[in-house]
């Protein structure tokens, strides 16, 4: 579980809200980091072969999967969650447990 914004966010809700978009491939990231004193997630998402090959790269088909995949999101962990859309094979292929989080925060032995 982390904790974004004061708010609980399990990694299984935001993969749950991923698969109700039907263009996402199945690889994902979610980026943890820091703005200031609160943490910021961005989820990294794979578009699928068939939609990537559809959906020209800077094309408003693309604007609009952005658009239905954030609000999936903010439906499955109710925050706001930014997406940025990758092509497919960015990311490498999750075998068994998934580790899916990436945590980008300074350590407090790091801030010394």
């Amino acid at each position: 579980m982390l904790v974004i914004r004061g708010a609980n966010v399990y990694p299984s809700a935001i993969e749950t809200g991923l698969r109700t978009v039907p263009e996402l491939g199945p690889e994902f990231r979610i980026r943890v980091s820091r703005s200031g004193a609160l943490d910021e997630i961005t989820v990294l998402a794979e578009l699928g072969r068939e939609a990537a090959a559809a959906l020209p790269a800077d094309g408003p088909g693309r604007a609009d999967v952005v658009a239905r995949t954030e609000a999936a999101l903010r439906r499955a962990v109710n925050i706001g969650v930014p997406v940025r859309l990758l092509e497919p094979g960015t990311l490498p292929e999750t075998t068994f447990k998934a580790r899916r989080v990436v945590d980008e925060r300074p350590r407090a032995q790091d801030a010394r």
